[in-house]
């Protein structure tokens, strides 16, 4: 609408007839400036313009398309939208956005009202009924009354009067609903999408921060000319140990000239990494594939919750190098593996095993053997740990204790048995330690011993372990292993701790989420058995089940004959994911059931495909 024919109008020049019940006019009341848009005033009587014939008589000298012009302004008044759960409405005569309470509460048409009144009431009430969207556009304009000018309109907000009229007008024209919920799947997928873009973009910076090291790094970090000394820089940040006899300045010589490679940078390689960078060591190198989750920050300390999703060498790095600028720190972000076990194991003096999966102990233990290393071992699990050193001094490796790895059922790990996070934290320091001791060539280390740590109690246990094995396969007198191996078929797992579902049983005695859903929704009588131990049962369950654990089973068989006396039932076996309910289907057609099927992929599955907000831990 163009602002210029929008006249100068006087509130005062108009006002309803208290007689005849209709709307006069003061025709003393001049109006001055009468095609001066910058003048422009709003008309305000009870939110409707008077009758056309009573501006008529105010403005003798509009043109003949001015009544036109005033039905035009009249329909414009009327649009009506629902914002933010009021209801407002666009006036003329000033940007700004007047507001109703509800729809119901608009002004019903009174008795002998004029023709126009009418028509503009119905207008609003038409508009009303047409508008069903709720939409939100933008926050009202609201210009103050009190301030002079305040309702002079700029050639901006007149353009936004503009398009919000318009905005609104489709609206009401096009009776169009306007549902978020048809754009959630977009939305979510461009959250992914943003967030791997984030973790990309996160990993390349870190690698740039790798092959372009910072000028104040290089002054301060030696070369491989003055390892043999130490800088004034290093001889105040190591003060405290370079006055222990048992480090000295020797000691602190050699702790910089060694190189350490940490393989792992979780709950055990973040004490290890910290407290070696820490104590001065040259060069560390910390090894990991995987990225940070929010489930690792309460014992992976090394961490951030802003590193997470990236990878945990990458953030182990950042952490080390922002503690220790004199240190320097190589990333490798991928698995160890025997492509790269020998290589990588060559290049450093000694290696930390902070892993947490049978294989890659194996594999360690064997290319430390081959490539002459010392590995400084150590485990966590609950409220226990463990620390040792292998392939030292003469002392045994690891296959000198176990020649031949544990069924890969019976091993727990953290993600299934669980970790207070100070324990592995206690037990990487222990490591650290005897990094260092091994470094300095100082005190006496854990070769042919092995420290138990039990935080209930608390309790140290130190036990002495075996002396080497001659007929050991790899460090023996006559070994049988002279090379690398495949370890996954060795051990019967992976290379990672990641969770991972095994399958024991055949195919016809597992169902997924969605086919229990189905069956629930039947209305067939069955037994849903959470086999879960009873403190994972407490932390979330799924409704009707019952919770007796796979220990308590076979512990007790007589718990599930007294809890389920027919063997014909029909019987879903669920856990957290879809292993131990596999154990407990087999064991419970041992007993004699004959209709027990387990839920493939349990609570993570049904979390993942049936409802999204189930807990995940």
């Amino acid at each position: 609408m163009d602002r210029r024919f929008i006249p100068d109008l006087n509130p005062r020049a108009f006002g309803p007839d208290t007689q005849t019940g209709g709307w006069a006019s003061n025709s003393a009341i001049e109006a001055p400036g009468l095609y001066e848009p910058r003048k422009a005033r709003r008309i305000d009587m009870g939110g409707l313009f008077p009758p056309r014939d009573t501006v008529m008589s105010a403005l003798p000298r509009l043109s003949p398309c001015r009544p036109a012009l005033v039905e035009r302004m009249a329909r414009m008044e009327s649009c009506i939208l629902v914002v933010k759960d009021r209801e407002v409405r666009l006036s003329n005569g000033c940007n700004k956005i007047s507001r109703f309470e509800r729809p119901s509460d608009c002004q019903s048409i009174p008795e002998n009202s004029p023709p126009l009144l009418q028509k503009t009431i119905l207008l609003r009430q038409e508009a009303q009924q047409r508008t069903t969207s709720r939409v939100t556009l933008c926050e009202p304009i609201e210009m103050s009354n009190e301030a002079p000018g305040a309702r002079d309109l700029t050639a901006k907000q007149r353009r936004k009067q503009r398009d919000l009229y318009f905005q609104l007008q489709l609206l009401c024209r096009g009776n169009s609903k306007i549902d978020m919920a048809d754009h959630q799947e977009a939305i979510t997928r461009l959250t992914e999408e943003n967030n791997a873009l984030k973790k990309r973009v996160a990993e390349l910076e870190a690698l740039l921060d790798l092959k372009k090291e910072d000028d104040s790094s290089r002054a301060i970090v030696p070369d491989s000319s003055s390892v043999d000394t130490l800088n004034n820089a290093e001889i105040s940040r190591y003060g405290r140990q370079l006055i222990m006899p048992e480090i000295g300045m020797q000691g602190q010589k050699k702790i910089k000239k060694s190189s350490v490679l940490i393989i792992g940078a979780g709950g055990l390689g973040s004490p290890v990494s910290l407290y070696l960078a820490g104590a001065g060591i040259g060069r560390i190198g910390i090894l990991d594939f995987d990225t940070v989750e929010a489930s690792n920050l309460h014992r992976q300390v090394i961490h951030k919750e802003s590193s997470v999703g990236i990878p945990k060498a990458i953030s182990a790095g950042r952490a080390i190098r922002e503690f220790n600028s004199l240190v320097k720190v190589e990333e490798h972000v991928t698995a160890f593996t025997t492509d790269n076990a020998l290589g990588l194991v060559s290049r450093y003096d000694i290696i930390v095993d902070a892993t947490d999966n049978v294989a890659t102990r194996y594999l360690i233990n064997d290319a430390c053997v081959l490539s002459n290393k010392p590995l400084v071992s150590a485990a966590a699990l609950r409220m226990d740990g463990q620390v040792t050193v292998y392939h030292h001094n003469g002392g045994p490796c690891y296959r000198c204790l176990y020649p031949s790895p544990p069924p890969a059922e019976t091993v727990t790990d953290c993600s299934n048995g669980g970790v207070l996070g100070v324990v592995p934290g206690i037990v990487g320091c222990i490591q650290a330690l005897e990094v260092i001791k091994i470094a300095a060539g100082t005190g006496e280390s854990m070769s042919q011993k092995l420290l138990l740590f039990d935080g209930m109690s608390p309790r140290y246990t130190m036990v002495k372990l075996r002396p080497r094995n001659k007929e050991c396969a790899v460090c023996g007198d006559s070994p049988s292993v002279t090379g690398l191996i495949d370890y996954k078929s060795f051990c019967g797992s992976s290379y990672d701790d990641k969770p991972c579902t095994r399958s024991i049983l055949d195919a016809s005695l597992s169902v997924s989420c969605e086919d229990y859903v189905a069956h629930l929704k039947g209305g067939e009588e069955f037994v849903l058995l959470d086999v879960r131990e009873p403190v994972q049962y407490d932390i979330c369950s799924l409704p009707q089940s019952k919770n007796v654990s796979l220990h308590d089973m076979k512990r007790d068989p007589a718990i599930i004959t007294d809890m389920i006396s027919d063997k014909d039932k029909k019987v879903f076996c669920l856990c957290r994911r879809g292993n131990d309910s596999q154990s407990a289907v087999k064991f419970m057609k041992e007993l004699g059931y004959t209709n027990v099927f387990n839920i493939s992929g349990g609570l993570s599955s049904w979390s993942k495909d049936i409802d999204p907000n189930f807990p995940v831990y």
